[in-house]
């Protein structure tokens, strides 16, 4: 803290430099509440922008890519063409398979679904869309915390309550 002189209002007391909040207590928890909000949001959009970037390299490979990828991990015949066909493996199924087999088998159950996906609905394109804009419109509730929570410097009477702007 910074000593500036004496009080111009009780004549007694010195200035001191210091910071205290723009806003009131509540508007202040408000802010930090949005700036978490913000935070968690910027994270999931950007996480989401870049699983739908995979997803869309990932649903344009061929089911005989797909195929290959499954019998050279040595999953059975019967559960690939169910994969292939787009049914979902009972629990019973999978745990037949070992742990690397599961991993595969569910991405490529995940890649053949978005091939399902109407013709008119790019899975990627829209899923980068919906994620950027969660993005974004977080950064704007993240600055909108910020601005709730900033702190201000001012000049502080150590005998009254007088408050002056330091400028």
């Amino acid at each position: 803290m910074q000593e500036d002189g004496v009080c111009t209002a009780c004549k007694q007391g010195t200035l001191v430099k210091t910071t205290v909040r723009r806003m009131n207590g509540f508007v202040v928890v408000v802010g930090f509440i949005l700036l978490v909000a913000s935070v968690i949001g910027v994270l999931f959009g950007g996480l989401g922008a870049a699983l739908s970037n995979y997803l869309a390299k990932e649903s344009k490979r061929s089911p005989q890519e797909i195929e290959s990828e499954l019998r050279g991990l040595s999953v059975s015949e019967p559960l690939i063409q169910r994969i292939l066909a787009g049914q979902q493996l009972t629990s019973a199924e999978l745990s037949e398979l070992n742990q690397q087999q599961q991993m595969v088998v569910a991405k490529e159950t995940i890649v053949v679904m978005a091939k399902k996906a109407p013709s008119d609905v790019d899975v990627g394109a829209s899923g980068l869309v919906l994620f950027t804009s969660l993005a974004g419109v977080s950064v704007v509730v993240g600055i909108v915390g910020w601005l709730f929570i900033r702190k201000k410097w001012v000049f502080l009477c150590t005998k009254c309550p007088a408050v002056v702007p330091a400028t």
